[in-house]
């Protein structure tokens, strides 16, 4: 079963099909990819929770979509470089994620 997925750099656009895909994945880089929030409410929903480590450097996630993703209970690790986050999305993400260790 895979479980570690990395498109990272393609500057691509990732599609919804492509997250319903992620199934049991643990591991997920979109370092550079054409990603904003309407994709990580697919990506935060039921059919991802098993994602431990995502990046989303370099993406268009917004504050909206980082507040989805912590809906993803097993998330140990967010990487959020070069993206335009606010820091009341961050510090809701940081106190609402328990198993969050780096973000």
């Amino acid at each position: 079963t895979l479980t570690t997925l990395s498109v990272e750099g393609v500057g691509g656009h990732v599609d919804e099909a492509g997250i319903l895909m992620c199934g049991r994945l643990r591991t997920l880089g979109l370092r550079s990819c054409a990603i904003g929030n309407r994709q990580i409410v697919l990506l935060a929903s039921t059919l991802c929770r098993s994602l431990e480590s995502v990046d989303l450097s370099k993406t268009e996630v917004g504050d909206d979509g980082v507040m989805m993703m912590s809906l993803m209970l097993n998330l140990r690790e967010l990487s959020l470089r070069e993206c335009r986050i606010s820091d009341v999305a961050l510090d809701s993400m940081a106190q609402s994620s328990r198993n969050l260790e780096v973000l």
